[in-house]
């Protein structure tokens, strides 16, 4: 009897072991798992605040690269120095044509020269005197004596009063004088490529009947079709009214014409800014502003 007591209580003992070391282990495992997720919550939370953090960096650089500031006048000078390494006399912010430009005026070898820089994009705009004088003669493709070569083909027999070579609308162009038949007009030559921009009208139909102006008009009118080919559609009036005045800033339109100039189909868009009229010179059939008077 004894012995089957004892038999007895040491099974209970050895039962009740048993469920309290499973218990033991439940809660252990309880607790690990309860751990786990917290520490899951806690590295999840950190990865949306790293992802926040990301996408306001990213929204900073976007913001940074889409801003569209001034230059510097610093900037401005350093510019107007690599075209004409002179003395700075004097800079300003000014607004040329609805454009904003600074004006830097360079001191070299003793003559002023003013050179438009652009505010924002750091392009050379025009300059207001000759540039024969300084290194850009030197620099540019087509070399005076060739100018002045292709304004003879165009007018043989003329003479040659003057040659002065400018920017204008960011290129540079000889100016050069000539006088045929008592008769003075301008013809404008890319410095850099030799094409005729512009002849005055004056002095080109007293060239018409010349061979060489009659070939360049064959090559214009080719040129122009050409581009009806290649372009399409010509775009409306209305269109080249608010490409104008997109471009101006504001203002009110005053005239519009469409010409044939050099070969190609503008919109000469007259617009009153500030007291101040402005021509601005729209492709008719891209819609590119392609000068600005």
């Amino acid at each position: 009897m004894m012995k089957k007591l004892t038999i007895i209580l040491t099974t209970i003992f050895a039962l009740g072991g048993t469920t309290a070391l499973g218990m033991a282990t439940t809660n252990s495992n309880v607790e690990q798992a309860e751990l786990q997720s917290n520490t899951a919550v806690v590295d999840t939370v950190g990865a949306e605040e790293d992802k926040t953090q990301s996408v306001t960096e990213n929204n900073t650089n976007v913001s940074k690269d889409s801003s569209s500031d001034k230059i510097t006048e610093e900037e401005a000078v350093k510019i107007a120095q690599n075209t004409i390494d002179g003395k700075l006399d004097e800079v300003e912010l000014d607004t040329d044509d609805g454009v904003q430009v600074y004006e830097v005026e360079i001191d070299f070898e003793g003559d002023d020269y003013d050179i438009k820089v652009d505010a924002y994009t750091g392009e050379i705009r025009e300059t207001d005197d000759d540039l024969l004088n300084t290194p850009v003669a030197d620099e540019v493709s087509i070399s005076l004596e060739e100018a002045k070569k292709i304004v003879s083909e165009l007018a043989p027999g003329g003479n040659i009063d003057d040659v002065d070579l400018e920017m204008k609308n960011s290129r540079y162009v000889y100016e050069i004088e000539v006088e045929v038949n008592d008769e003075d007009g301008d013809v404008h030559i890319d410095a850099e490529t030799g094409e005729v921009l512009k002849i005055e009208d004056d002095l080109e139909k007293l060239l018409e009947g010349n061979s060489a102006s009659n070939e360049q008009k064959n090559s214009s009118e080719s040129n122009d079709n050409a581009s009806k080919d290649s372009k399409g559609e010509q775009i409306s009036s209305e269109e080249a009214k608010e490409i104008a005045l997109a471009h101006v800033g504001n203002g009110k339109v005053d005239d519009i014409e469409l010409d044939n100039e050099d070969g190609l189909l503008l919109f000469e868009v007259e617009v009153e800014h500030n007291d101040d009229d402005v021509e601005v010179y729209i492709d008719a059939y891209t819609g590119e502003v392609v000068y600005v008077d």
